[in-house]
């Protein structure tokens, strides 16, 4: 629902693609602290993701190697045990 709502709001010229990502991006970056309270956080963040994809909101070839970017951060912060 969300992520068709970023989508038409794209569409419609009300959001640029890249202050969806930026946002998304910004949201992924607090992913580590978050998971800990929200167990379905990725599961949401599909659900913003995927939609917003494949209506063209998102350009994966764009937004996904600055998500990789974002997460090997994260996994730099926070190494398994």
């Amino acid at each position: 629902m969300a992520g068709e709502l970023f989508a038409r709001l794209v569409h419609r010229n009300l959001l640029t693609r890249s202050q969806l990502s930026e946002g998304i991006l910004t949201l992924l970056d607090f992913a580590g602290d978050l998971i800990c309270d929200i167990p379905k956080f990725w599961d949401y963040v599909a659900q913003v993701v995927a939609p917003s994809v494949s209506k063209g909101a998102l350009i994966a070839a764009d937004f996904f190697p600055a998500a990789a970017g974002v997460l090997a951060k994260q996994d730099d912060d926070y190494p398994a045990k």
